[in-house]
């Protein structure tokens, strides 16, 4: 039930994103001109891969790597 719902608000933050990139660019590119429409988008997004990088965690285990064939071989079974 949990999942369901993050999954959802995830989908909503997502498309209200999308409507909202449009709005605002255009609103940019029309007081001030194309190229600060750009550059501000690139901010966004810039500020955003920064926050995901510094404050999201690794999800990956790291304490167990597969070196062998064999063990490549048993992993899906």
């Amino acid at each position: 039930m949990l999942y369901n719902l993050a999954q959802g608000v995830i989908g909503v933050a997502v498309s209200i994103g999308a409507a909202l990139s449009n709005s605002l660019a255009g609103f940019v590119a029309k007081e001030a001109e194309y190229n600060a429409s750009f550059l501000s988008m690139a901010a966004i997004a810039a500020s955003a891969l920064a926050f995901f990088w510094f404050f999201m965690p690794e999800t990956k285990s790291t304490s167990r790597s597969i070196n062998s064939q064999s063990e490549l071989a048993t992993v899906g079974e």
